[in-house]
């Protein structure tokens, strides 16, 4: 072990095996730039910092590398870190571009601003439980960054602005996350436009405002059951995103959550949401075969405010659900491949703050009142005749199949088992009794029917 040291005033450094350190307190230590205390050569190669290191009799224990230790350090390859380390300062690796694997310890607690910036071949990483906070730029332009794995913990971590223009694709989401005093101005997420797909751990219950924002890439989401909320614009301008599903946890989709996510294909709403917030999935920019052909709106559902579903080109079909009372102004506008409305309130839904000579729900001027089917319950059609929004629809029909439950009837010895699902074709009972109020589809053999129980 080569060990020499130097003193400036009262800090000062010593070097073990080439690597400097400079004491903290109480007999701990840090790793140091070789330029820190005078000197122009950069570390390289494969680096091991142990956990104690020994000079002039005394044993230090490694527990941080400072700030600018590995700075520009471009022939750096690999780097153990020590099980003792607590903190990786601020730019601590920063354009060491040859940098490809770290591995960090479970004592770890806070990785720095600008710690990894643009270190172009850093390749999976996992952050474990005992990180607390994680800085601004941490992985910032780290382009072969694929998988990022944040550890399951019931503790939340800070992310600040962390990991833009990073090649992260995969992202495990395990705990709380805190954007450190930024939302609504960046997240740790925004604009990562690798990532391709993201997986959401049980210990988180909501994803902040702009959390995905502008992850160009991404292509499905799936928020499970157990997240009760989302931020503001969370998804919006992911304009890959093809494949949304929605868990029953949220009731509310918040303003602009999925703006301009012009490549959806798929809707899946939660049973339990109850608001759909303005311009919630706009897709700002008219064109064509834009959004899906279906949506099929939840029992629960009570108020889709203005401009919610604008500029759905694509859309030929809505199925709104029996406890639908208010629609925003132009939520559906240029909607133009509209062939069906379904809607099975008994009381037609009111626009809001609308007029009543020039609704304006599908657009003031919109085809729609003339090319597209209303379907309503058939003990309804004179209210939605006379109604604010739907008297200008020249079709209005009774709903298909339109009945009360106690109206079914089926082949009585058939042996064909009885199968009721839901509206979206889930099977859910295999017995008509005790069935809350909706629409299901009724099959048995070859019967069958779509019903309304009341």
């Amino acid at each position: 072990m080569l060990t020499t040291a130097l003193s400036a005033n009262t800090a000062y450094y010593f070097e073990v095996d080439g690597v400097r350190y400079s004491p903290i307190e109480n007999n701990t230590c840090k790793v140091v730039s070789k330029s820190e205390f005078g000197g122009s050569s950069l570390y390289e190669g494969d680096i091991v910092i142990p956990s104690t290191v020994q000079h002039e009799g005394k044993v230090f224990t490694v527990v941080a590398i400072g700030d600018k230790a590995f700075f520009q350090a471009s022939k750096l390859r690999n780097i153990k870190f020590p099980k003792t380390l607590e903190v990786i300062g601020e730019r601590a690796f920063r354009d060491a571009t040859s940098l490809s694997d770290v591995v960090f310890n479970d004592k770890i607690q806070t990785i720095g601003a600008q710690a990894f910036y643009n270190c172009q071949n850093l390749s999976d990483i996992t952050i474990p439980a005992s990180v607390v906070e994680i800085g601004s730029g941490a992985f910032k332009e780290c382009k072969a960054l694929g998988s990022v794995i944040i550890s399951d913990s019931s503790q939340p971590i800070t992310i600040k602005y962390s990991f833009p223009q990073s090649g992260m694709t995969y992202l495990y989401l395990g705990r709380e996350v805190d954007l450190g005093g930024v939302d609504g101005v960046s997240s740790p997420f925004t604009d990562c436009s690798s990532l391709e797909h993201v997986e959401i751990g049980k210990n988180i219950t909501m994803l902040p405002s702009i959390f995905f924002s502008g992850c160009k890439n991404l292509k499905e989401i799936l928020i499970p059951d157990w997240i009760m909320s989302i931020g503001s614009a969370c998804f919006s301008d992911c304009v890959s995103l093809e494949k949304i599903t929605i868990g029953n946890g949220i009731k509310e989709i918040p303003v602009n959550a999925f703006k301009d996510c012009k490549s959806i294909k798929s809707l899946n709403l939660g049973e339990n949401i109850v608001t759909i917030r303005e311009s919630a999935f706009d897709l700002y920019d008219s064109g064509s075969n834009l959004g899906a052909k279906q949506i099929i709106f939840p029992e629960s559902l009570e108020t889709i405010e203005k401009f919610a579903f604008a500029r759905w080109e694509n859309l030929e079909s809505i199925h709104l659900g029996y406890n639908v009372k208010k629609l925003g102004q132009f939520s559906f506008i240029s909607s133009s491949g509209l062939k069906e409305i379904i809607c099975d309130a008994i009381n037609p839904p009111q626009e809001i703050n609308g007029s009543w000579d020039s609704p304006s729900v599908f657009g003031t001027n919109s085809d729609t009142y003339n090319t597209a089917t209303l379907f309503v319950p058939e003990s309804s059609l004179d209210s939605y005749r006379s109604s604010q929004i739907w008297r200008f629809f020249k079709n209005i029909m009774p709903t298909k199949g339109d009945s009360g439950i106690e109206d079914i009837t089926f082949e009585q010895n058939s042996s064909a088992l009885l199968e009721i699902y839901d509206i979206r074709g889930s099977k859910i009972a295999n017995t008509k009794n005790q069935l809350p109020s909706g629409m299901y589809i009724i099959r048995q053999g070859n019967v069958t029917k779509k019903v309304y129980v009341k």
